[in-house]
């Protein structure tokens, strides 16, 4: 199949170009699109006059012409990762060896199993290195939810006052993810600046389960619907407050909330984390594709 790669700087030529492929798939293309339209919306506050990579938005076409595949390269701080949708078999080594020609390297490649799969290992032998997957996230939907037992307190939003907190927590959360999951503290987790993490509180996206007293004791995100799909995480509840019920009370809640809304909601799970995965399952989710994070390295 001929493939052709066409790189956007603009993220409403982006949406223009593959935002109708994006809705014909919307859950699986939760990440891009929430990422497009947030850009579209708010753009983030890039830093200046410090080297970095370039940033991109990707659109895969078939031999026809016709979307087919979209990627993205929108982290501005190390390690710059990259992020691969769906599409066709062999795009991924195609985009591999075209960055190479560009002397564009990347070090952290983050998506579908397929796609990402292809291109770190064909990056990897370009370069003389190897790759390794160091997560495998699974992308789940629920289409309804069977409420836990409720613990005491109730979902909050977050608001201004929050931002420490939520900071505190989001970092938390990816040391969490790595110990939960036995793995090696990785350097794949992006932690957004200050600043954006204000914005996703100002939008509505930051919400806490507090105990009767008032006091947060979980943290839960959801992202704005794009396409009609809205997607939950990151959940963190600090260790000494876990096994109470929090996270999957507020998850329940929310969740629950945007189908009651009229939306979808979907979240990943941690593949190597089984206390996540059977409490998702066990509130209504279900397995529906395999994602990855690869690193290529020495």
């Amino acid at each position: 199949m001929s493939i052709d790669l066409e790189f956007i700087d603009d993220v409403g030529r982006f949406i223009g170009h593959a935002g109708d492929w994006m809705s014909k798939d919307p859950v699986r293309n939760t990440v891009i699109a929430d990422v497009s339209h947030s850009w579209a919306q708010q753009p983030p506050a890039l830093p200046a006059g410090k080297n970095r990579v370039p940033l991109w938005w990707l659109v895969v076409r078939d031999g026809d012409g016709a979307v087919a595949g979209a990627g993205m390269r929108t982290v501005w701080v190390p390690p710059y990762p990259i992020y691969l949708a769906a599409m066709p078999a062999g795009a991924g080594e195609f985009l591999a060896e075209t960055l190479h020609r560009r002397e564009e390297r990347v070090e952290v490649a983050n998506g579908f199993l397929r796609p990402v799969s292809e291109f770190a290992e064909r990056t990897a032998a370009l370069h003389g290195m190897s790759a390794r997957p160091v997560m495998q996230p699974r992308l789940f939907e629920a289409r309804s939810i069977t409420g836990p037992p409720r613990p005491g307190g109730s979902l909050r939003t977050a608001s201004r006052d929050d931002l420490q907190l939520y900071r505190h927590w989001y970092e938390s959360f990816t040391i969490a993810a790595d110990a939960q999951a036995g793995r090696r503290q990785e350097t794949t987790h992006f932690v957004p600046p200050e600043d954006e993490l204000g914005h996703h509180i100002d939008r509505g996206r930051v919400h806490f389960w507090c105990d009767p007293a008032g006091s947060p004791v979980s943290l839960v995100c959801i992202s704005a619907p794009s396409h009609g799909v809205c997607r939950i995480g990151p959940v963190y509840t600090p260790d000494s407050l876990r096994g109470n019920g929090y996270a999957g009370a507020a998850v329940a809640e929310l969740s629950s909330s945007v189908l009651a809304r009229g939306h979808r909601v979907c979240l990943y799970v941690d593949q190597a984390n089984p206390v996540s995965n059977e409490l998702y399952e066990r509130l209504g989710y279900r397995f529906v594709d395999d994602t990855v994070s690869m690193v290529i390295e020495a």
